[in-house]
């Protein structure tokens, strides 16, 4: 609610400390999101300020809804935001060699250790080792700066394969943001692929927002597994097509 968070502090306070404050250590070194420093050398604001979602509400006579939202951003630097969330990936940036994100480049990992580590626990865990799962767990989260030795919710879960398993799947999809697993997890792992993607539309008064469908998704069942390149049938004849792919 805009207008109540330029009125009320309390509500501001509350929704600064719930929002941002105490997240997992991987989310402020995944995205990039208002309050925090601007990746890279240019585009900083002076006086070590951070870029927040500020804008201020300006009569327009030519807007059909007779006003803009305009960028305080703009007042310190030739350059606002769009009007948006204003959330964007952060993760695959080395900030100490870039100087604008537009032009930021870095090495490509092929494998890491926390990939390694996310393997072996599920491979644990399918096999009945609770207790070799549940330490890549506490081993993935002290690498991230999370926890301690010890978690009782974690070894309860631990006793239980599916709920461990879940566990394990929700780390992965942590620990692995931005990072190409996601949809090949979802996919080996047999989970609804069809999902619509969907999206928000706030109303010009910043008080309400409709929901609605960017993407309908239409996977059938045959689609969990890759076609085989038609190239690789012809030098093989003895290869058969995946079923259902043609």
């Amino acid at each position: 609610d805009i207008e109540r968070l330029a009125s009320d502090p309390d509500y501001n306070k509350q929704f600064m400390d719930d929002f941002y404050m105490n997240r997992d250590p991987r989310f402020h070194a995944t995205i990039f999101c208002p309050g925090t420093k601007y990746p890279g050398a240019s585009d900083q604001l002076p006086g070590d300020m951070k870029y927040w979602n500020a804008w201020t509400k300006l009569e327009d006579s030519e807007a059909s809804q007779g006003f803009v939202y305009y960028s305080l951003i703009r007042d310190e630097i030739d350059r606002g935001q769009q009007e948006g969330a204003n959330f964007y990936q952060k993760k695959g940036l080395d900030e100490l060699t870039i100087t604008e994100v537009y032009n930021a480049e870095t090495d490509w990992i092929e494998i890491r250790f926390a990939e390694v580590l996310m393997n072996y626990g599920e491979c644990a865990n399918e096999l009945g080792k609770s207790g070799e799962a549940l330490q890549v767990l506490y081993d993935i989260r002290k690498r991230a700066g999370i926890g301690g030795t010890s978690d009782p919710y974690l070894e309860q879960c631990a006793g239980d394969r599916d709920k461990m398993a879940n566990l394990i799947r929700n780390e992965r999809r942590l620990e692995l943001c931005f990072e190409g697993f996601r949809f090949w997890d979802i996919r080996r792992w047999k989970e609804n692929l069809n999902e619509p993607v969907r999206g928000i539309d706030w109303d010009r008064d910043g008080h309400s927002f409709n929901e609605f469908v960017v993407e309908e998704r239409n996977y059938e069942d045959y689609m969990y597994y890759c076609p085989i390149p038609n190239s690789e049938i012809l030098k093989f004849s003895n290869l058969v097509q995946n079923r259902g792919w043609k």
